[in-house]
């Protein structure tokens, strides 16, 4: 939910800045809290049981998703310090 604010509130500074909307109407929100939630990460033998179970045809579609959960998880948001810090390098 934060990340589609964010992403809804940089749009519409751009159209306040491109005199295409008076004001934002992103002013004053209050997002509720983020709540951390434990998730299962799931170990190499897990992965290979699945692999193994879902057979020849689709196993490596779960090696692909491995990999895009993995690449997800660890790409910094765009415009974070993070980000601007790696950058950098």
């Amino acid at each position: 939910m934060h990340r589609h604010y964010d992403v809804l509130s940089a749009i519409m500074n751009l159209a306040v800045l491109e005199d295409l909307v008076a004001r934002t109407p992103c002013r004053g929100i209050k997002l509720p809290a983020i709540r951390h939630t434990d998730r299962h990460i799931v170990t190499a033998d897990e992965l290979a049981a699945l692999v193994d179970a879902l057979g020849p045809d689709y196993g490596l579609m779960a090696y692909l998703g491995a990999i895009l959960g993995l690449r997800r998880q660890s790409a910094p948001v765009c415009g974070s310090a993070e980000s601007t810090s790696s950058e950098a390098r």
